[in-house]
């Protein structure tokens, strides 16, 4: 905090397309992969899963420009340091699962992945 700074807030209204955060965390199905698409200006997409007992496998994002990140909730119990990451396979602890589909380099180009399980 500096005494005498100045500083000014511009504010935008935009429009979500309908999977910007856990709340509109769009659900994946095992077997049915989704293509997804970031416009220019987005960011990234949210999705989400829950497993009813412990699955091996593979949470697979294919897009070279893209990070994913999995986060577990309160209802999955982690016993070690590491969790799971995508493209590895992994043994997911029951529970519910919220994924990031984050771009790692700017949002001036549109961008198709796909993502599933």
């Amino acid at each position: 905090k500096m005494s005498g700074a100045s500083f000014s807030v511009f504010t935008k209204e935009g429009v979500s397309n309908g999977n910007d955060g856990f709340r509109e965390a769009k659900a994946l199905q095992k077997g049915a992969s989704k293509v997804g698409i970031l416009n220019v200006g987005d960011t990234g997409d949210w999705y989400k899963f829950t497993l009813t007992q412990e699955t091996t496998m593979t949470l697979n994002i294919s897009s070279g420009d893209i990070r994913c990140l999995i986060y577990p909730m309160d209802d999955v119990s982690l016993f070690s340091f590491s969790g799971p990451v995508c493209n590895e396979e992994y043994s997911f602890p029951k529970g519910t699962y919220y994924i990031g589909v984050i771009r790692e380099n700017g949002n001036a180009e549109k961008q198709t992945y796909t993502i599933g399980y």
